[in-house]
């Protein structure tokens, strides 16, 4: 997967890969309020949800997914810190159908202690 954050898109230090764990999990870490791009690398049909116990819910409030070019965006709004599980389905380039596993941490902006 291709991770930008920010809103800087021409920014090439802003955009990285990142490969899945063992279990076939991303794990990104985001500020609150930080804007996340995750471009699959899929073409077309892609559907996202976002996982809630055992059961896929609608994705997160203010996310948007563009089934076609197989882009998440999303910038988490205040108070949305947390974990959040998504799970997104599709077709590879190459035709392979695919199940990507992303877990968001959204950690607050400012930390008081």
């Amino acid at each position: 997967l291709r991770i930008k954050k920010g809103f800087d898109q021409e920014n090439a230090a802003l955009q990285s890969e990142i490969y899945p764990d063992e279990q076939g999990r991303v794990f990104q870490e985001i500020s609150e309020l930080q804007r996340v791009e995750i471009q699959l690398g899929s073409e077309g049909a892609v559907k996202g949800y976002l996982v809630v116990g055992d059961k896929l819910e609608p994705l997160p409030i203010g996310s948007s997914l563009d089934p076609v070019k197989g882009v998440f965006c999303w910038q988490p709004g205040p108070g949305f810190v947390g974990d959040y599980e998504l799970v997104f389905f599709g077709k590879e380039i190459n035709g392979a159908l695919f199940k990507k596993n992303v877990h968001l941490k959204v950690v607050p902006l400012f930390h008081r202690e």
